[in-house]
Parts: C-alpha cells; structure tokens; sequence
C-alpha cells in the first residue's frame, strides 16, 4: 500500500478554504468509503468530505497498489487532520480548541476491508504523528465511541499510544476523547 496527500493547491483569495482540491473524484470516491464505514465513522454528506479537502491541515490517501494511481481501483484508506485554525464546528473538534492552542485532530479515519489488518490504519497514524514531530505539534486528538461503542477503534488508539482526556454526549453519542503527545524531533 502505498500513502500519500491528496493533491491539492493554494485557493485564491476569497476561497471558502486554503485548499482546491485538484481529485474531485477521489474525494467521491473517499466519501463512498467513509459510508461504508458506518457506523465506526459519522455519516457525512459529500458536500462535508469536499469541505474537508479545502481545510484540512493533513488529507492522507492510503492506496492499495504501489504503481501509477489507478482511478478504476477503490482507496484503502484515508485520514483527515486538522489544526486549531481550521473552518470547522464539529462539537468534538471544538472541546479540543477550548483546551489546546496547538493539536493535530483527527476527524475520520478509515480504512477499507480488503486493507484492514494490514497495517494500513497505523501507517496513516504513523505519518501523522511525524508530520506532527516535525512541525513541533505537541499531540494528536481524537475521539471514539463509547455509544455506540467501538472496541476495535479503542484497542487500536490505545495500542498507538493515545490516552483518554475527557468523554461528552455529542451528537447522538457518547464519545471518548483521546489524546497522544508528540514528543519534540531531535532538531528541535
């Protein structure tokens, strides 16, 4: 599997976000996965998933091959990131910038069947936590739900090393909200 950013530009002035996506149809083609990740992910429309490209900090595409990018082919996986800056009025996202003047959070992260248990969550986790490393970051957010609950996601956020830092109702659940910390690169 094979990971990279999802492509995209500097908006000109005015934009409704940094970003202009320059793959409108992956981004379809991510937010079909998403739906089918039900309920482990939040159902969100199209229009949410294109919005995500025009702000993210960090848009992660996990690809199954490891040759040129074949559109015909279904993504392995995603991860979408973003910084206190960020457009955005996510309940869970907003606990976290009432609290922390600097984080990576991650909103949604999935991963396709045919790529689970393969590594390919934790290499998109991975690639995170250095980017984080390296720009001085001093954690990584999330959260996972506790109703109703996902044990394979808990297991799995526990096994990178996050730790919880609060729970909330939010949005129809109950939530537990995750924290790693990053600790500070060599150079820094």
């Amino acid at each position: 599997m094979r990971l990279r950013e999802l492509e995209r530009v500097e908006a000109e002035a005015g934009a409704a976000g940094p970003w202009t996506c320059r793959e409108p149809i992956l981004v379809e083609r991510l937010h079909s996965l998403n739906q089918r990740n039900l309920p482990a992910v939040g159902d969100i429309p199209l229009a949410r998933m294109e919005h995500f490209a025009r702000i993210a900090a960090r848009f992660l595409v996990l690809e199954a091959g490891e040759g040129e990018e074949d559109l015909s082919v279904e993504p392995a996986g995603y991860l979408v990131a973003l910084t206190p800056e960020a457009d955005y009025d996510s309940p869970n996202f907003l606990w976290f910038r009432e609290r922390w003047p600097e984080f990576l959070y991650v909103d949604r992260v999935a991963v396709a069947d045919h790529a689970r248990r393969r590594g390919g969550g934790r290499r998109l986790y991975e690639a995170l936590f250095a980017e984080a490393r390296e720009q001085g970051i001093p954690r990584v957010v999330c959260e996972v739900n506790l109703r109703p609950r996902n044990d394979v996601s808990l297991a799995f956020h526990a096994s990178l090393g996050f730790r919880p830092v609060g729970e909330a109702e939010s949005q129809g659940h109950r939530v537990q909200y995750l924290e790693k910390r990053i600790a500070p690169s060599d150079g820094a």
